[in-house]
């Protein structure tokens, strides 16, 4: 019963999902879930008919606002990660759009690091990238999980937006970032990441040129993936 419900509840995610933006920040149908009245209308729903995506079209008219909500509650717990972190004068005083559009927020993913091609440190994102990031949504050991995670899982393939932990505040690239913000002549205080990129600086890494294959250079966004080179 659950795994037929929840199979239209993440068809229903689909067709809403289609009719928005493609830079929309969206909850996966696992966020859905976990709203009460979502919960409670899949999970309590009687047994007594077919249960059909009908039921569902309370859930798909509040679908927008939902989203806005869920990416609000989002954006709040990647600024708690960032809770003194910070360069002292503390990020926790200042509103939350403006933190997280700074140049010199970043987040880590340490699903990435331990199972891809990186191998000094973990790849860093901005605010936007890290909500929609795929490992947000990960489960590495199904064993772990309780209800209602397990059956979410088992059901749709993946759990509630950073169930398993894996996305952290990247303090080193937040301290790096300062520097090369800095070296642009600009304030990494109040410096936003659409400043830098109307600015365009490139950048380059003389560590990496090479006779063959020429000079190292990168767009100022992509200087924190050399913060490891030696």
């Amino acid at each position: 019963m659950l795994k037929h419900r929840l199979k239209l509840l993440q068809e229903l995610h689909k067709s809403c999902v289609s009719e928005l933006p493609a830079n929309t920040l969206l909850p996966s149908s696992a966020d859905l879930f976990m709203y009460p009245v979502v919960r409670q209308l899949i999970e309590d729903s009687p047994n007594d008919g077919e249960f059909t995506l009908v039921y569902l079209t309370s859930i798909k008219k509040l679908f927008r606002e939902t989203s806005k909500h869920w990416a609000s509650e989002t954006k709040a717990k990647l600024f708690a990660m960032m809770q003194g972190k910070t360069q002292p004068g503390g990020e926790e005083l200042r509103n939350i759009d403006t933190v997280l559009n700074l140049a010199t927020t970043f987040f880590i993913c340490s699903y990435c690091c331990s199972h891809t091609y990186y191998r000094d440190r973990e790849p860093s994102f901005r605010y936007k990238r890290t909500i929609m990031h795929a490992c947000t949504r990960k489960c590495e050991y199904q064993e772990d999980l309780m209800e209602p995670f397990l059956s979410l899982y088992r059901f749709l393939g993946i759990v509630p937006w950073n169930h398993s932990e894996v996305i952290s505040f990247d303090t080193d690239a937040h301290h790096f970032m300062r520097e090369v913000v800095t070296m642009c002549g600009l304030d990494p205080d109040i410096t936003t990441a659409k400043d830098m990129d109307t600015l365009n600086p490139i950048f380059e890494c003389l560590k990496c040129n090479s006779a063959f294959r020429g000079r190292c250079t990168m767009t100022w966004e992509s200087a924190v993936t050399y913060l490891s080179v030696p």
